[in-house]
């Protein structure tokens, strides 16, 4: 299986988004793992009568975003596409940070998208400046302006 990876800036929050292009199936996933947007295109059919392919894309407006980090340097990294509550919130916490010695806390997080305000706001934990871009829309280690709009509950 040939794919090709690439970042570009998330069209719902701006932040670093990951792109995965597999070029045997023609399938195209975009995720971001800032605000919890995510795209997936990919073929219906094969080809037209004129050739051309006939693709579908699929988005799932993103609610948030989450990273599980172990001590030995594994991650886990998912979005969410339902509203986080406080029960999720609350578990997440409880299960996750509290109760896991094995996880390192300084190095996971929880962000939800608040579509009132159109801005990532970290439950917890703090967003990894590798999400963010540089002011030139270079991807860089450099702060963006989105990491001073980030915002705490």
């Amino acid at each position: 299986m040939a794919s090709v990876q690439d970042e570009t800036k998330c069209p719902q929050c701006g932040a670093r988004a990951l792109v995965e292009f597999n070029c045997r199936t023609l399938v195209e996933v975009v995720i971001c793992f800032c605000c919890g947007y995510n795209a997936r295109t990919a073929p219906i059919r094969r080809k037209t009568k004129t050739g051309k392919y006939v693709l579908r894309r699929t988005v799932h407006v993103g609610c948030g975003a989450y990273r599980l980090a172990a001590k030995n340097g594994i991650a886990q990294m998912a979005v969410f596409h339902t509203p986080l509550t406080r029960a999720t919130i609350a578990r997440f916490k409880r299960d996750t940070l509290r109760e896991s010695p094995q996880l390192d806390a300084s190095a996971c997080y929880l962000s939800r998208w608040n579509p009132r305000r159109r801005k990532v706001e970290m439950v917890v934990g703090i967003l990894p400046k590798e999400f963010l871009w540089d002011e030139t829309g270079d991807a860089a280690d450099s702060a963006h302006s989105l990491e001073n709009e980030l915002e705490t509950p």
